[in-house]
């Protein structure tokens, strides 16, 4: 079954609204900004909204869609949506994108083992060994991933993985299905 919360229904709407030329400050108030007063953070403001804003350097799209749809990264963080979502958007280049996680070099201090009851015992973070990080100091997310290029954090990224691979079994089964195109030696 499907269960969907009304956070999702109302960045749902509000993207729809967006795609069919629909998308105005009263739709942003009715579901966006409904949303971020929960959170205590600042309304959209749609006229305030322009191509200066960060967009991961992708300006092929509107930065008003581009704001509903980082409204849906971070609103939906926790419930696995982020890939598909991508998918959907033909996004999957922005797994590219390095996938950083605080500046280890400002903070290394802190991972000295001084702070805790007993410094003795304490777990040592270093650098290279148990912390992992980019060029800039910023330590990179799972850097143990077979998926991920751990000098620079990024994901690995082919236009193929838009569609999945046709399974081996049904292949086999139907000799008149065709692997999907780049899953051919997968």
């Amino acid at each position: 079954y499907l269960l969907f919360g009304i956070e999702e229904v109302m960045l749902n709407y509000a993207e729809a609204k967006f795609e069919l030329g629909e998308f105005s400050q009263s739709v942003a108030d009715a579901t966006i900004n409904k949303l971020r007063v929960r959170a205590v953070i600042p309304a959209m403001n749609v006229s305030e909204i322009d191509a200066s804003f960060d967009f991961d350097g992708d300006q092929s799209v509107d930065p008003v869609l581009w704001e509903i749809r980082r409204e849906r990264r971070v609103e939906l963080a926790i419930e696995n949506h982020r890939y598909e979502d991508l998918m959907r958007w033909k996004a999957g280049n922005l797994l590219t994108v390095p996938f950083r996680g605080m500046n280890f070099l400002a903070v290394q201090d802190l991972y000295d083992g001084s702070h805790t009851a007993n410094p003795e015992t304490a777990v040592k973070v270093e650098l290279g060994k148990t912390v992992f990080a980019d060029e800039d100091g910023f330590v990179i997310c799972y850097p143990k991933s077979p998926y991920q290029n751990t000098v620079k954090g990024t994901l690995p990224w082919e236009d193929y993985r838009y569609y999945w691979p046709i399974p081996k079994e049904e292949l086999v089964m139907n000799p008149n299905l065709v692997q999907n195109k780049g899953w051919e030696d997968k």
